[in-house]
């Protein structure tokens, strides 16, 4: 047994998105929200296209009333925002050729960011 996920949840999620990219400073991105049906097993992904600074936050369209419970909306905001802060490290880490400072740099550019929210501050170069 399904229910619908709602407005309201809907942009519970993408107000909590938007705060936390603000406060990682990820503004570099061109961020776009859906609301749609996902697989069984996901109420929310990120996709991205890394190389593009592009991603779509994806919050799905209904839930198994058996996982109600585990259904957060602004959590899974924050979990999905995760994602587009590591994911050019993890581009990197994926190419082919890739030279030693890229990682580094990529590493670095993702404390810096941490540290700063950690500290309130946004981002900092």
């Amino acid at each position: 047994m399904t229910r619908k996920v709602t407005k309201t949840e809907f942009n519970a999620f993408k107000k909590r998105a938007r705060e936390c990219i603000a406060a990682l400073g990820l503004t570099e991105w061109r961020v776009s929200f859906k609301h749609e049906k996902l697989g069984e097993d996901d109420f929310a992904l990120c996709r991205t296209n890394a190389a593009g600074y592009v991603c779509s936050l994806v919050l799905t369209t209904e839930i198994d009333r058996e996982v109600d419970h585990e259904f957060d909306p602004v959590k899974h905001a924050e979990h999905e925002v995760l994602h587009i802060a590591v994911r050019p490290l993890a581009y990197v880490a994926e190419c082919r050729f890739v030279r030693p400072d890229d990682v580094n740099n990529n590493e670095e550019a993702l404390v810096r960011r941490l540290q700063a929210a950690l500290n309130g501050k946004g981002w900092v170069t």
